[in-house]
């Protein structure tokens, strides 16, 4: 028996995808949503906020299986969400996707980001990943994660071994085995468990900056990140989801001005390579911020971009 879903994001064109019947609803708790980083990186986090997401085996898995953790990008689950959860499903590896935005009464955070904190964001995946590993016939050795917009920050971040350790526990050995960021800002950077990051970009990106995204991939290489960059120079925004044109969100907040950069290691802040105070950080932040961005589809890059994901993820899983 299927079950068609449909979510509605923000402007942006959706198809119907089926999802099954079995899947299995998880709810847990993760961290307040206007937490930041350092509130988890010196020992003030407060778990408040209950969430959930939704566990899919593949049909006729036997023993333990390879799992994926999605997470969903500014418009929230969409089918799009639901087909990349379909796709793992066929190559035999279980899927959790995760909702951190309905049971914090969230319908969208595209016009205004600041409704949830990347740190929140960031402990919802790695949180997920406890309870994904925690799952019958899951092999807790194989659980990545994917991201896509600013799921695709959550998808990266949880890389940070500091992060993972304030989140999880020092003591914790759980960690992800890869990690693939999809056109996300690339704000942040830090010392990684080690495990390989795919990270894609998009050279006409008008949300994020892909020149960021090279820069962040750079200083990941220098402090000793497994990481593969890959840009596609004439490809916008969300270039993987399928829609009948292309869509410009007026009301989007749009950071492909801002030159900026956090490291997480020392909770150190740049603006346009300086390194400022964390007041300096916000400020500059606020003013570089524009509105109105772009949407749309490119085939060929989600054409290659799927296969390289493919690729990689049958690698690190030995598929």
């Amino acid at each position: 028996m299927k079950t068609f879903i449909r979510h509605a994001i923000v402007g942006l064109f959706t198809l119907a995808v089926t999802v099954s019947a079995a899947a299995q609803s998880i709810e847990f708790q993760s961290l307040n949503r206007k937490q930041g980083f350092p509130a988890l990186l010196e020992h003030r986090a407060q778990y408040t906020d209950k969430i959930s997401g939704v566990l899919n085996y593949p049909a006729g898995a036997t023993g333990q299986v390879p799992a994926m953790v999605i997470m969903h990008s500014s418009g929230g689950i969409n089918n799009t969400t639901w087909e990349w959860s379909n796709y793992f499903l066929q190559m035999g590896i279980a899927t959790f996707v995760v909702d951190s935005f309905t049971p914090r009464g969230i319908l969208s955070s595209a016009a205004d980001q600041a409704q949830l904190g990347y740190a929140a964001s960031t402990s919802d995946a790695l949180l997920a990943l406890k309870v994904v590993a925690a799952q019958p016939g899951i092999d807790p050795k194989r659980v990545g994660v994917i991201g896509f917009s600013r799921g695709a920050l959550a998808a990266a971040t949880s890389s940070f071994e500091n992060i993972r350790a304030a989140v999880l526990g020092a003591d914790s050995t759980l960690k992800f085995a890869l990690h693939i960021p999809y056109y996300g800002g690339c704000t942040q950077v830090g010392t990684t468990t080690g495990t390989p990051i795919l990270l894609f970009a998009a050279g006409q990106d008008d949300f994020v900056s892909a020149e960021s995204c090279a820069l962040a991939a750079s200083k990941l290489k220098e402090k000793g990140a497994n990481i593969e960059y890959v840009l596609y120079p004439n490809a916008f925004h969300a270039f993987d989801v399928e829609r009948e044109k292309t869509l410009y969100i007026a009301n989007a907040q749009a950071f492909k001005n801002c030159v900026v950069a956090q490291d997480l290691d020392d909770l150190s802040y740049y603006v346009e390579g300086k390194k400022v105070t964390s007041k300096e950080y916000g400020d500059y932040y606020a003013k570089c911020m524009t509105k109105g961005a772009t949407v749309s589809l490119n085939f060929p890059a989600k054409s290659d971009s799927r296969a390289k994901t493919t690729s990689f993820v049958k690698k690190v899983f030995g598929l």
